[in-house]
């Protein structure tokens, strides 16, 4: 018979936050983590829709370490620490 493997925690990294609670809340009430923010650029006018970044690796990786690792291993090590 294999491994077993039992799941006891939950990690994010999402635009509404890193707490599980507050994820879902946002999530079920129909909240957009999509905001409207004044850019002030030529390229996109004064006015752009965009998802915030919510990434923050401060505290969890190393800067030396980071700078190995692409976008999708850093959001995996953050949310494996959040858990």
């Amino acid at each position: 018979m294999g491994r077993r493997v039992f799941i006891t925690a939950i990690g994010l990294v999402s635009p509404h936050g890193t707490a599980p609670d507050t994820v879902f809340g946002r999530l079920f009430a129909g909240e957009s983590a999509i905001r409207k923010v004044r850019s002030g650029t030529e390229e996109f006018g004064s006015d752009c829709l965009l998802a915030p970044a919510v990434l923050d690796i401060e505290g969890v990786i190393p800067k030396t370490q980071s700078f190995a690792m692409d976008r999708a291993a850093q959001m995996a090590v953050v949310a494996t620490h959040h858990a």
